[in-house]
């Protein structure tokens, strides 16, 4: 037997060293094609999420506050205007934000049922076609009527509606079925309409007093970018870029087994014992109404592990946009040692209100770059509210020899630019908290994110109400230093 094995092993052909060598060699080159087809797809999938992230980018700056900055600069560098009508905006601005949270309030109670996805992606196109249209309208018939300017101030309430309407629809259904992560660009889209009329706005009236460069022209401008976001929305729609599978969900029309089940839950919902409804009348009656109001606002529910990110963003936005956007201006002329009317209180007041609009945009961009641990998220909202405090003694006049000191005024022009780029991060980062929530269902998600707008806009729509009183009824106001 043996014998015979050994002959077998014989008559078969021994291995080709030559071929060996060659499948050796071959290993290391098939592991190098293998790394680079993976950075080859990781480039890929990079660009894919650049050009998503434009074409948010683009659709924000029609959704956004263009038509309010537009006329915020109309206000600054039109001397029919002046700054009286700046306050009119802001209050125009804040009465029209609670109308319309009162009616989406009020929807969710008697409706109680959520937008439907097919109507919240089509709210983009509508708001983008008003801003084009209120900025065409305001380039050439803005001084219509002067001193009392109808145009201006349906352009306000125009302009309002719009931004509102983003706020309540149109964030949360990209939380909720683009991904969190793409709130983002879009956000920076809508805000960035405040770095570019800031920065127009200085070219066009350089000295102050003069405009070299006609207002209708910037206004032509503006609706020139805002039309472009039509297209970049179009093309969102039509190639379904960055949707979930929820969305699709959300378009199916639901099953025989799901409304048998539906019916299943209302009834044991409602299926109360008539001999308690008749011992107890009292407390069936509350009981039924809490019952009823629970689930009419369940709309607007906010899952537990969501909470604090929805507080804290509409708590940024409220001392951004509530408090400090109303005193910031009377706090930066308060550092000036020479009074209310000296040079160097005006140029902190400038610099400040460019870096605070500018870095609003800037902190929504770079929120897409990883998310912010939960920790670090809480600790940058209580730096938020400390610069936003440290702003509202300057503007009250405590510790005033510190603040008029060139070191002051440069913590001045800090703190301001630091309560701008924080409401930037943390609002934008508290929508990609609801988006990228994996362990919440899209409904969830969804009435979390609403819950997020409509704090919002309500809160910094009242509080903008209450510190633009104590403005423009001078209770708030610069006061000359003390002899």
């Amino acid at each position: 037997l043996s014998l015979g094995a050994g002959l077998r092993a014989a008559q078969e052909p021994s291995p080709d060293p030559s071929a060996a060598m060659d499948a050796h060699s071959a290993a290391p080159g098939a592991a190098s094609a293998a790394a680079g087809e993976k950075v080859a797809q990781e480039r890929a999938k990079a660009s894919e999420r650049f050009v998503m992230g434009v074409a948010f980018f683009c659709v924000g700056i029609g959704c956004g506050w263009f038509p309010n900055d537009a006329i915020l600069n109309l206000c600054l560098n039109e001397a029919s205007l002046g700054g009286i009508w700046i306050a009119r905006v802001m209050l125009i601005g804040g009465t029209v934000g609670i109308i319309e949270a009162g009616i989406f309030m009020m929807y969710v109670v008697v409706i109680a049922r959520p937008f439907s996805f097919r109507f919240m992606q089509s709210v983009p196109t509508v708001l983008i076609g008003i801003c084009v249209a209120e900025l065409l309208v305001l380039a050439g018939f803005w001084q219509v009527a002067a001193p009392h300017h109808p145009v201006v101030v349906i352009g306000a309430i125009l302009g309002n509606l719009v931004s509102q309407t983003t706020a309540l629809l149109v964030l949360p259904m990209i939380a909720t079925y683009y991904g969190g992560w793409l709130v983002a660009p879009f956000r920076a889209g809508t805000d960035v309409s405040a770095v570019v009329t800031v920065f127009l706005g200085e070219a066009q009236n350089p000295s102050g007093s003069h405009n070299v460069i006609p207002s209708w022209v910037l206004l032509v401008c503006y609706a020139g970018a805002a039309m472009a976001s039509i297209f970049s929305w179009v093309m969102i729609v039509r190639l379904g870029t960055g949707l979930r599978a929820e969305a699709f969900a959300d378009a199916k029309p639901a099953t025989p087994a799901s409304a048998a089940a539906g019916n299943l839950e209302a009834a044991s919902s409602n299926g109360i014992d008539e001999q308690s409804k008749r011992s107890t009348p009292a407390l069936w009656t509350w009981a039924g109404v809490v019952d009823a109001m629970r689930r009419r606002l369940s709309v607007m529910r906010c899952p537990r592990q969501l909470l604090v990110p929805v507080l804290v963003g509409a708590l940024v936005d409220v001392v951004q946009w509530g408090f400090i956007a109303s005193i910031a201006d009377i706090g930066a002329l308060m550092t000036d040692p020479d009074g209310c009317d000296g040079t160097r209180g005006k140029w902190v007041a400038r610099t400040s209100f460019t870096a605070n609009r500018a870095l609003v945009p800037f902190g929504s961009v770079i929120s897409t770059l990883a998310p912010c641990p939960r920790g670090l998220f809480k600790m940058l909202a209580l730096v938020q509210t400390v610069a936003a405090f440290l702003m509202i003694t300057a503007a009250t006049g405590v510790f005033r020899g510190l603040w008029t000191t060139e070191g002051g005024q440069y913590a001045y022009t800090v703190c301001y630019s630091l309560v701008g780029l924080l409401e930037g991060y943390l609002l934008t980062m508290a929508y990609r908290y609801v988006g990228d929530a994996k362990d919440i269902p899209a409904p969830a998600r969804q009435s979390a994110s609403s819950m997020l707008s409509w704090l919002s806009v309500f809160s910094v729509c009242v509080s903008g109400i209450l510190s633009g009183e104590l403005v423009n009824s001078g209770t708030l106001r610069c006061t000359p230093p003390a002899v």
